[in-house]
């Protein structure tokens, strides 16, 4: 698992990525398949996480704001523009 930081964006970069990465609450023994996910600027259009109960908002949110402790496998990156405070539960 990785979790790593990459230079600054330009318009068309993801501002934080996934890649195949397996994602786990923190002392859970089961994680979720792999996941591919790319996030740009909210200024590129902005973005709205939905979902019914249980579908893994928690999780993902989770896992963007705190990587390592909440990646089972796979990969983190963020862009040095990636703040905590861009994820809002």
């Amino acid at each position: 698992m990785t979790v790593r930081g990459r230079p600054r964006l330009s318009s068309s970069s993801a501002l934080v990525a996934l890649d195949r990465a397996r994602l786990s609450f923190p002392g859970s023994s089961s994680s979720t398949a792999p996941l591919d996910l790319s996030i740009g600027p909210a200024g590129t259009g902005g973005h709205v996480l939905l979902g019914r109960n249980g579908t893994g908002k928690s999780l993902l949110s989770g896992a963007l704001v705190h990587g390592e402790g909440w990646l089972a496998g796979g990969a983190l990156h963020r862009h040095a523009d990636w703040r905590a405070r861009s994820v809002s539960q």
